[in-house]
């Protein structure tokens, strides 16, 4: 599965969508597009869902340590 699926997967879960509101015009096609999206909780899941995919080495702490880098600059 490409990380464009898992990124709409996640994203287009109705827990998801129900929690933070989110219209389907809100979530973009895919995860370049959604990590320069201004809803927080669709670039975290970018974020979460790019790394994972391109640096399949990297541990939890550092990916932990990067999303809370986001949210403490943007929210």
């Amino acid at each position: 599965m490409n990380k464009n699926k898992i990124f709409k997967k996640f994203v287009s879960h109705e827990l998801i969508k129900d929690k933070y509101q989110l219209e389907e015009r809100d979530i973009p096609n895919n995860v370049t597009r959604a990590l320069v999206s201004e809803i927080p909780i669709i670039k975290t899941i970018a974020i979460l869902v790019d790394e994972l995919e391109n640096n399949q080495g990297i541990n939890d702490i550092t990916l932990y340590n990067k999303i809370s880098i986001y949210l403490n600059k943007n929210i």
